[in-house]
Order: C-alpha cells, then structure tokens, then sequence
C-alpha cells in the first residue's frame, strides 16, 4: 500500500530543485541529492532533523531550533549552559496544515494504521520509515504540540530483522511514549 510511485510523480511535477529547496528550509539535508529518489527521502538525515522538520509541521510552519541537552547546572542548581529555543517560520501556515493532513492519514489508513491497535488514542501524524535491506526503522510523528522521533538500528548498520519495518519496530515505541507522555 505504498504510495512511493505516486511521491515521486508529485515531485517530479512540482520540481526536483523545489523538493530539494523545502527539504533544505525544513532542516532535514543541506544539499539533498537530486534525483527522482529524493522525494522518499533516499539520503542521509539525522533523526534530530528529521524529528525537527516534523514538529515545524505541527506548529504551522515555525521549525523550532532543535537542541539535544537543555541544560546543565552545577551542584549549587546554578545554571552553566541552556539551550537557545529559538524559532524560525520556513513554511506557510497553509502548507504546513496541508502536510500535517497528510501526514494524519498514515496514521488512520496508512502504514502506521496499526498505532490506534497498540493504544494510540487521539488525533496523531507522522511517517514510518525502513532503509533498504531493514537496515534502519523508524517513525516520527507528532500529537497536540509534542513531537517524537524513534530510531531502531545498530550503529554499524546490518539488518535489524528480516522484515523488520519502522511500522512494527519503532511505531510501538513511539506510541509507548507519546501515551506516557500524556
């Protein structure tokens, strides 16, 4: 049930330099491959971008500034670092709303469908995602302002499980901490 074929031709007809230029605002690649396959993301990312991108959705377009430690004190509490949470809008509100429908549609029909059998309750979007030979699984999605990336892999990468797909290793997880997190 992927729609692969169908992403590609909708890249293609709007342009490969503009599907390049987006996935550049959203913080996803800074100079992403061009060619058919980088409208299924066929490069490297981050899962902090990818999980960053996807939150800009969430929040009408504003990507946040993505940081991995907020802070560090000292034995006193007294502040030595804390993370700039700064802001930037990259996408147009509409454009945004519009992707995060489509992103609501992997959940109720698509092939992270299977989150509402694992207890995922309310409105959610995200993506599943699996690298080829099951190198890689992940999903990131988001629900009412909180956004959450998960990664399942090895650092030097061989397959995970045969078949082991971002919809049934890294969803559970997902799902597990988007419900405690509520």
């Amino acid at each position: 049930r992927s729609r692969n074929t169908m992403s590609v031709r909708v890249g293609l007809l709007a342009g490969l330099d503009a599907v390049a230029e987006a996935f550049i605002r959203a913080g996803i690649h800074p100079a992403p491959p061009r060619f058919p396959s980088m409208c299924l993301g066929s490069f490297e990312s981050s899962l902090l971008q990818l999980t960053a991108a996807f939150a800009t959705f969430d929040a009408q377009g504003i990507k946040p500034q993505p940081y991995l430690i907020e802070k560090v004190t000292d034995e006193r509490g007294q502040i030595l670092y804390k993370a700039t949470r700064g802001s930037l809008r990259v996408f147009s509100p509409k454009a945004a709303a519009l992707t995060a429908g489509i992103l609501e549609e992997v959940i109720e029909r698509g092939t992270a469908a299977s989150a509402r059998r694992m207890g995922f309750r309310g409105r959610g979007a995200g993506k599943t995602g699996t690298t080829n030979d099951y190198r890689d699984a992940w999903f990131v999605g988001f629900a009412r302002g909180l956004t959450c990336g998960v990664w399942i892999g090895f650092d030097q990468p061989r397959q995970i499980l045969p078949h082991g797909t971002g919809a049934d290793l890294a969803l559970p997880v997902w799902v597990d901490i988007m419900n405690a997190a509520r």
